[in-house]
């Protein structure tokens, strides 16, 4: 049977005015998504909020997502942390997770790490990958829970399983450096892999830094230039600068001091002082290695590591 969302939508309509909420939320979801017609984030979250108004768990979590974020309707924290708990009362993890975020931001409500990290975990505790990863991140930096880095490797370990590309980088960062599990850079080499296949930025940073070191892999310079690249495109500052630390002294790439220089000016303006330097050197020195400064390693100044949550 061929697939004619036009026509299917009609038939949501249909159900929805006559007030029947699964539909009304159907119809929402076409909007939202083009499905059937053209996108509209207003029209979508009017069929949303009719559906969650009859008890959609799934609609409130939607009204209270498009509040959140401002999409098809004016921003307010406030009333989107209502929408969230209603859906969350009905055993919704993605709402549960949302209200963490909320309480850890400050977010129409007075910021609480404790609070945060007890919505987080009901939502872990359904299995919701990125509820498992939150209370991850709250366990490494000890942000109301105990600092515990045996349990945030537990619960990276539990949001990576599922695929969840920041808690692979995380689980790696993790074994990389003896974090709640004993020190295992082929182990670490894994994990960031597994991040860096997902287009993660600091997994392939991370995976060309131990290239680069031969660390838990074979030395090389070539994948290290090319993941470095990956990275660096996506706007990674220390990525950036290691590409062009590679351009600049010939490793796994042509030696050309004009590529390196645009590379470390990229991540000088981001403020990399490793890069300030970098350019520095150049100015001064018309050849030679930049003997004093590599890559940096996943312990740098400025670093994102298993104790970092980011979007």
């Amino acid at each position: 049977m061929d697939v004619d969302r036009g026509n299917a939508l009609a038939w949501y309509r249909k159900s929805a005015d006559q007030d029947q909420a699964q539909a009304q939320y159907a119809v929402g979801y076409s909007y939202a998504n083009g499905r059937g017609v053209e996108r509209d984030d207003a029209e979508a979250y009017s069929w949303y909020l009719k559906a969650a108004e009859g008890g959609r768990a799934d609609a409130q979590y939607a009204v209270g997502y498009s509040l959140a974020n401002g999409t098809g309707v004016a921003r307010d924290y406030r009333q989107a942390l209502q929408w969230y708990r209603k859906a969350a009362d009905q055993g919704r993890p993605d709402a549960q997770y949302a209200i963490g975020y909320l309480y850890a931001n400050g977010q129409g409500v007075k910021a609480d790490e404790e609070s945060a990290a007890r919505w987080y975990r009901k939502a872990a505790e359904q299995g919701d990958a990125q509820g498992e990863y939150a209370l991850a991140y709250m366990y490494a930096g000890g942000r109301g829970v105990a600092k515990d880095n045996t349990k945030a490797f537990e619960w990276y370990g539990k949001a990576a399983a599922q695929g969840h590309a920041d808690a692979q980088y995380a689980l790696g960062y993790m074994c990389d450096n003896g974090q709640g599990t004993k020190p295992d850079k082929a182990a670490a080499a894994d994990w960031y892999r597994k991040a860096a296949d997902q287009n993660n930025a600091r997994g392939q940073y991370a995976l060309a830094y131990l290239y680069y070191q031969g660390a838990g892999v074979t030395k090389d310079y070539g994948q290290a230039a090319d993941l470095f690249r990956k990275a660096a495109g996506q706007g990674d500052a220390r990525a950036q600068y290691g590409l062009g630390y590679m351009y600049y002294n010939g490793y796994g790439v042509p030696k050309d001091s004009t590529i390196a220089a645009d590379w470390f000016n990229k991540a000088a303006a981001k403020g990399l002082p490793e890069a300030q330097h970098g350019l520095g050197y150049m100015e001064a020195n018309s050849e030679g290695p930049i003997k004093d400064l590599g890559p940096l390693g996943q312990g740098a100044a400025g670093k994102k590591g298993a104790g970092d949550m980011t979007g």
